[in-house]
């Protein structure tokens, strides 16, 4: 083929560049990999602009890029062996080079579907709406690189060419026996051709699709976990077409059109009555079935605190309470410790509040944040603080590297906080950096190594040798956090075990917040603060205290296991009782201790009595069923992550029965599709943990009056 002098890049950042410029839409996929990067949704990701591409290639530089073909607007030719045939006459166009053959890329859109030459014989693909190709600069998973051969302007395509290359005519047959396997390669032909036929003999959308999914489920030889999204595609496309006649002989699955072929039929006599004044008036679960023990905070600055903001805003008093404690770990929680630990045991926290938006947990953070600002004790990680052995900086990290060279290269303590804190725990799943990210997080929970071991050597160099804090601060939903672990490496990390998870799913709003005077009690928190920058809090339980936290640890430990609860769920919750307790104790400690940087060897003692273990082992057990009911849900396919939030939706609202098309709505499950929906909601019917109801009154169309009901396993 002729060619024209090829610009090729030395690296995949140059070559993703260079492909912006050209007007592609572009995402990273994977080192060496035709797969998008872990934690990402592929060529849906696809930008045009320059600031994601940096963002991108600056987390993984080694990234191959994917060029999106629908996004771009691009139909690529995508030729498996060699070049095109010549006797095609493609029109001269950039084209380059892949593993083992090349791909033409020309303006324009189609769907992605096969070409075939005039004996049938399989050509390539035509990619362009959903697909997506390697772009020139990027690896091979066998080696080779792609390279530019023709760096002429894009052409328009030739759609007369591609028509007669993607001819029916020219395909090879599809199998018709029934339940013949259908071979890689064959399953859009052979899919397509059923749902066509279905489609002249009359059947719905619905119908057919029910059919698509299960014909691959039983035939396709190695479908992919998209299967459900091809066959919602491939039925869409024929439903275009005007149907048939249904006769009365047409059978979907051995039922006639219109009967169910997913949900099992209940007989009238199964079937439960729930009246309107049930489904209606829904039972008040404002603590996600865990009630917050407001109670521990009595007579402490928190506890005034979260008046101050909850007064008149209907914002939940624990996410204020929790808010301005974690603030507070983070200015001084290192110099607040218990007795015997030896300086390994900070009292700072990994706090993430979980509310539907809207319910105040941003306002709570914010307040308790800029309750510290201009004051010395906390500034912006461009800043400096006003104190040497108390305050700290507030940031956002992405990475490993950020963290140790925005941050901690600067700062001894970081607060990390974040509006949507599921955004951070998604870069734990970038391959190469999100490894690291995580493990830094989870050591600096407890841990307080000194700056140096953080740092690269050019950074060692230039900063002297002091320990660094972290504490996190993050907001979140319950839908967003549910899923956002599926696609992380953090399963059994220990990172779960650390967090320190507050939710409260209040629903009551203010047309306008009402910002809190804090001038009093800003005042009384520094002086409080204030003599931590010379002596350190060091609490000291008495017997009391320490009989009722080791009896208590003891039996709960044996009651744990007996309900088989993983460590994800009961993991360092003694910890959580140990700091709890040493702010309780500081708080309660009576008059302020003046400054004196003369006692700096003397500890401020504190103490720990049997009603402040009390209040702390309180806060504790809330936080065992807190973790218990948001453990974050594990699953890497679409159904598993329905049943799951649909089970879940019943234990956060009692079991109370809730109609079938307002669950599908809460749920936000038109994300997956109907059908799956429909079909997790058989499983769990046939599971015996569900039961479909009536509404009381007329009966409505289709499933509109339909009423699920949760049984649940024993002991639910």
């Amino acid at each position: 083929m002729s060619t024209i002098t090829a610009f090729n890049p030395a690296s995949t950042k140059e070559s993703a560049v260079a492909a912006l410029e050209k007007g592609f839409s572009i995402f990273p996929l994977a080192p060496k990999s035709k797969i998008p990067r872990a934690g990402s949704s592929g060529h849906k990701d696809a930008s045009s602009s320059k600031a994601p591409i940096d963002m991108w290639w600056g987390e993984i530089p080694d990234a191959n890029i994917g060029v999106a073909c629908g996004a771009s607007k691009l139909i690529v030719l995508d030729f498996d062996s060699g070049a095109a045939p010549a006797e095609l006459n493609l029109p001269k166009t950039y084209t380059v080079k892949s593993a083992k053959g090349f791909h033409y890329y020309y303006w324009g859109t189609l769907p992605t579907t096969k070409m075939y030459d005039q004996a049938g014989q399989l050509l390539g693909d035509v990619k362009s709406e959903g697909g997506y190709v390697l772009g020139a600069g990027s690896i091979h998973p066998d080696g080779p690189v792609y390279t530019v051969v023709d760096d002429s302007p894009v052409a328009e395509a030739p759609l007369d060419i591609i028509a007669k290359l993607t001819a029916k005519s020219s395909a090879p047959k599809a199998p018709t026996a029934v339940g013949e396997p259908i071979p890689l390669g064959m399953h859009d032909i052979t899919l397509t051709a059923i749902a066509g036929k279905l489609r002249q003999d009359g059947l719905e959308y619905d119908e057919i699709l029910a059919v698509l999914i299960r014909t691959c489920e039983q035939q396709c030889v190695g479908y992919g976990s998209d299967y459900v999204q091809m066959c919602e595609k491939i039925v869409q496309s024929v439903c275009k077409y005007p149907k048939g006649y249904a006769g009365p002989t047409v059978l979907i699955g051995g039922k006639l059109p219109g009967q169910a072929v997913v949900q099992p039929k209940q007989t009238r006599e199964e079937v439960e009555v729930v009246p309107d004044s049930v489904l209606n008036n829904p039972k008040p679960v404002s603590k996600s079935l865990a009630q917050y023990p407001l109670w521990a905070w009595n007579g402490t600055l928190y506890e005034e605190f979260a008046e101050l903001c909850c007064k008149d805003n209907h914002i939940p008093h624990e996410f204020a309470i929790e808010s301005i404690k974690t603030v507070i770990g983070a200015v001084c929680g290192h110099r607040i410790q218990p007795h015997g630990f030896n300086d390994q045991q900070p009292s700072r926290f990994y706090t993430i509040l979980v509310g539907p938006g809207g319910g105040g947990k941003s306002s709570a953070t914010k307040w308790a944040i800029n309750l510290f600002i201009g004051t010395g004790l906390l500034c912006e990680s461009s800043q400096s603080g006003a104190f040497v052995n108390i305050g700290c900086a507030k940031a956002a990290f992405a990475s490993d590297s950020g963290m140790q060279k925005n941050g901690f290269a600067k700062h001894s303590r970081i607060l990390q906080v974040y509006d949507e804190v599921t955004s951070v725990i998604e870069k734990f799943s970038i391959t190469g950096s999100g490894g690291s990210f995580l493990n830094s997080n989870n050591e600096l929970y407890e841990y307080t190594p000194t700056v140096t071991s953080m740092l690269t050597k050019e950074s060692k160099d230039s900063s002297p040798v002091r320990e660094v804090h972290n504490s996190i601060l993050g907001c979140t939903t319950p839908l967003r956090w549910q899923n956002a672990f599926k696609k992380t490496n953090t399963d059994n990390s220990g990172f779960f075990q650390r967090l320190n998870i507050i939710a409260n799913q209040n629903k009551k709003r203010v047309a306008e917040l009402l910002t809190p005077d804090f001038n009093d009690i800003r005042e009384r928190f520094i002086r409080k603060i204030q003599a931590l920058e010379f002596q350190k809090a060091v609490m000291y339980k008495n017997e009391e205290a320490v009989a009722l936290f080791e009896s208590w640890y003891k039996s709960k430990a044996t009651e744990w296991e007996g309900l088989g609860l993983t460590e994800d769920i009961t993991g360092r919750i003694q910890v959580l009782v140990q700091r709890n307790a040493c702010h309780l104790a500081w708080l309660m400690s009576g008059a302020d201790v003046v400054p004196d940087a003369e006692k700096a060897k003397e500890p401020i003692k504190v103490f720990c009595d049997e009603d402040i273990m009390r209040r702390a082992i309180a806060i504790a057990e809330y936080e065992v069923k807190i973790r218990q009911l948001h453990k974050p849900i594990e699953a890497d396919n679409p159904y598993a992550l329905v049943e799951n939030a649909i089970e879940r939706f019943f234990v956060e609202n009692e079991g109370q029965p809730v109609s079938r098309r307002k669950l599908y709505r809460l749920l936000n499950a038109s994300r997956h599709g109907s059908q799956i929906f429909d079909k997790c909601v058989s499983n769990l019917i046939q599971e015996g943990l569900m039961k479909i109801g009536d509404r009381e009154g007329p009966k409505k169309r289709g499933r509109i009056s339909q009423v699920l009901i949760w049984i649940g396993e024993e002991g639910d």
